[in-house]
C-alpha cells in the first residue's frame, strides 16, 4: 500500500567500468494501484505486491563535464530526457520466482516483465534493485 523511495539514474565512463559522470536522482512515490496481472513469466505465480509508481522531483547530483547533457544515453538524461521521465508513471512489482531469482517487475503498457534482480524484506517494506540497461557513448 506504500512505495515511497528514490530512483537514481547513471552514466558510468569507461564503458561501464570507470566512475559515475552522471546521476540524476527522483523521487518515486505510489501513486495508485497496478495494472491487474503481475505474475512470473514462466511460472505465472503472481507477483508479492504491485503499485503504478510516479517520478518526480528531478535532481542533478552528478554531471562531470556536462555528460548529462549528451542526449545518446538510454534513457537520455539531458534536459529534454530528465523531462519526459520527470513525472512518468508506471507500473511496478516485485516478484520471488520470476526468471533467476527475485526479480522489479515493470508494466511496459501491454505486459509486465522482469526488468532487474532485487531484494524485498517483508518486514522493513525495504526494496532494493538494480536494472542494468542503455547505453552511452560519452568521451573526452
Amino acid at each position: 500500500t506504500a512505495y515511497d523511495g528514490t530512483a537514481e539514474f547513471y552514466i558510468v565512463s569507461e564503458a561501464g567500468l570507470g566512475v559515475d559522470v552522471c546521476v540524476v536522482r527522483f523521487d518515486v512515490k505510489r501513486t495508485g494501484d497496478a495494472p491487474a496481472g503481475c505474475a512470473d513469466p514462466t511460472t505465472g505465480a503472481a507477483c508479492s505486491w504491485a503499485s503504478t509508481v510516479t517520478f518526480s522531483n528531478p535532481t542533478v547530483v552528478t554531471n562531470t563535464d556536462g555528460a548529462c547533457d549528451a542526449s545518446d544515453s538510454v534513457p537520455a538524461l539531458d534536459s529534454a530526457g530528465i523531462a519526459r521521465i520527470n513525472g512518468m508513471a508506471i507500473g511496478r512489482g516485485f516478484s520471488r520466482v520470476a526468471a533467476h531469482g527475485d526479480s522489479l517487475m515493470k508494466y511496459d503498457g501491454s505486459k509486465w516483465t522482469v526488468v532487474g534482480r532485487a531484494s524485498w524484506a517483508e518486514g522493513t517494506g525495504a526494496l532494493g534493485y538494480n536494472i542494468v540497461t542503455g547505453a552511452c557513448n560519452y568521451g573526452h
